[in-house]
């Protein structure tokens, strides 16, 4: 029985064992790092240094903490807190959760003399946390060399986001030119985004890698004082971190992280209203009235949805998933609009691929699909038309692979999803795997049947086309080999023309959904909230880089309200 709602008393307490674990290691509530405005009384606003911020972790621990050889998103969110990157985003209360434009930040400025070269001029001064194996010393153009070489010597599974650096210089201490094999629009978008943490060479000399918390050491805001696997992590404030806010004030203001694993959202919801969690990312629709009936001090951020998709995928080039009339047939018993009117409580949008619609700039409206929008509806009499046309009268039995790993309600969808494809005669059996299992099978392409899961984060359109539709793209988890598409995918990625490259990508994704090589689940609206004694948290629609969205927050510890 599909049941939206999985709220328990053993969680509950399993939570408060890891809220006091975290405490626990973190020695109890610390005094402020001696900072400049450290202990003042907030004034007109002002940021005060001190205080701890507690934030849930998600649902699974970080496979290994080095972040070149892992695709998993606990990894890159843990990672954020520590490490730093040549570009970023905007983040803040006053930025756009939709602008993804890259900006400054290792690397304070660039130029780009022609398609094929890029040239950063670096900060200076910046320098690596103090701490073994590097000490401290001044982050310079080698490291940014060693740690995109790294990625190839690694083969690491994040290095197609980089495959177009064909090599990288150094022509000083302070510059570093990477040269392009080919034309590559997404370079500067992934330059920013969570994948292009920038690596010290003597944690590879000296321990090996970064697969354990003890030896993760980085340019980042934060530094890990503590982890406890299931438990959750804690981090400490990096007192030589080179941010400033806008009025030249140094980054973070806060001094401790804790960031507990809870799994069950419904369990970290009550945390979050008992003021046990500082911030949450977002409330589901369906908890909007009652959380702001039982919390009006609350603060809402605006609304947003996510640049992150969760769909149905098939081995294609395998019966019966090869014939496209089972795959439409899937997509026609695949009821959105129910979707969005339970999953989403009606604040929803249905046609969330292949861009994500989030990513207002370059997805496709429903509305543009033409005749590929008709395998969008709703429609279990056509469905099943279709799998008598291809051979499946009467249906056929599959397993629907997925995992726990992201959570409680993942599960709890798939269950609906289910029951959806049992109305057009699919007998689909939900068969859960273990996390890294999931990742080191199911995720790639390794299963049989259907696969039910999300995908990670990106900022430009291109990994959600090319990399999950290209014949020898890293995220093609359906064995898709179409040479005519592959030239599509292709051309989109070497035009560095916005409006130009919009077109061939609306192009493309008319072809994939009229193929319905994926049936992508609707999508809802989020909205985050944090409590009052919380100042100047912004939201994001996208993206592992928590570190960055919440370096600027400071605490009221004068607040009435607070809770320690």
């Amino acid at each position: 029985m599909w049941d939206k709602k999985k709220r328990t008393i053993a969680l509950v307490v399993i939570l408060g064992l890891v809220l006091a674990l975290l405490v626990a290691c973190a020695g109890g509530e610390k005094e402020a790092t001696p900072t400049a405005g450290a202990g003042v009384t907030p004034a007109a606003g002002e940021p005060v240094y001190g205080g701890v911020l507690r934030y849930n972790a998600g649902s699974a621990d970080p496979p290994i903490w080095d972040f070149r050889k892992t695709v998993s998103y606990a990894t890159m969110t843990h990672s954020s807190y520590v490490h730093g990157k040549l570009l970023t985003f905007p983040f803040g209360p006053d930025e756009d959760p939709a602008d993804f434009t890259p900006r400054a930040s290792l690397a304070e400025s660039w130029d780009m003399p022609n398609d094929l070269t890029i040239i950063f001029h670096l900060r200076k001064g910046v320098k690596w946390q103090n701490k073994p194996p590097v000490n401290g010393r001044e982050f310079v153009a080698e490291d940014v060399k060693y740690t995109f070489d790294s990625l190839v010597s690694l083969k690491s599974p994040n290095l197609w986001q980089f495959a177009a650096i064909k090599s990288v210089e150094c022509p000083d201490k302070y510059t570093v030119q990477m040269n392009l094999s080919e034309p590559f629009a997404p370079l500067f978008t992934n330059l920013a985004d969570a994948f292009a943490w920038i690596f010290p060479r003597e944690v590879d000399e000296q321990y090996g890698g970064m697969e354990r918390a003890e030896n993760v050491v980085g340019l980042g805001p934060w530094m890990v004082q503590s982890y406890q696997p299931s438990v959750g992590t804690v981090f400490v404030r990096n007192p030589d971190y080179w941010g400033k806010d806008k009025q030249g004030r140094q980054l973070p203001f806060i001094e401790e992280v804790r960031s507990p694993q809870v799994p069950d959202a419904s369990t970290s919801l009550a945390a979050f209203r008992a003021g046990n969690f500082d911030v949450t990312l977002s409330v589901s629709r369906e908890d909007w009235d009652s959380v702001k009936a039982s919390n009006p001090e609350l603060i809402w951020t605006k609304d947003w949805v996510s640049i992150g998709m969760t769909y149905l995928y098939f081995n294609v080039s395998q019966p019966p998933f090869n014939d496209v009339r089972v795959r439409r047939a899937i997509s026609l018993a695949y009821d959105r609009d129910t979707w969005v009117a339970t999953i989403n409580y009606g604040a929803g949008a249905r046609d969330n691929g292949p861009i994500p619609v989030g990513q207002r700039e370059w997805h496709i409206p429903e509305d543009q699909l033409g005749d590929a929008g008709q395998w969008l509806k709703y429609d279990p009499e056509k469905a099943r038309q279709l799998l008598a046309e291809a051979g499946y009268p009467n249906g056929f039995s599959v397993d629907l692979n997925s995992t726990g790993g992201y959570g409680t309600t993942l599960v709890e969808n798939g269950e609906l999803v289910v029951d959806m494809l049992s109305k057009v005669g699919i007998k689909a059996t939900l068969r859960l795997k273990e996390y890294g299992a999931y990742l080191s099978t199911t995720f790639v392409g390794k299963f049989d049947g259907i696969a039910w899961g999300p995908q990670a984060t990106f900022m430009d359109p291109d990994p959600y086309l090319y990399e999950m539709y290209h014949s020898k793209g890293t995220k093609n988890q359906i064995n898709l080999a179409n040479p005519d598409l592959d030239k599509m995918l292709e051309s989109q990625r070497k035009e560095y023309d916005r409006a130009k490259r919009k077109q061939i990508i609306w192009d493309i994704s008319r072809y994939i959904v009229d193929q319905a090589y994926r049936v992508y689940t609707p999508t809802g609206f989020g909205r985050g909230a944090y409590h009052p004694w919380m100042h100047n948290y912004g939201i994001k629609m996208g993206g592992y880089d928590y570190g960055a969205r919440f370096e600027k927050i400071w605490v009221d510890q004068t607040s009435p309200a607070w809770k320690k």
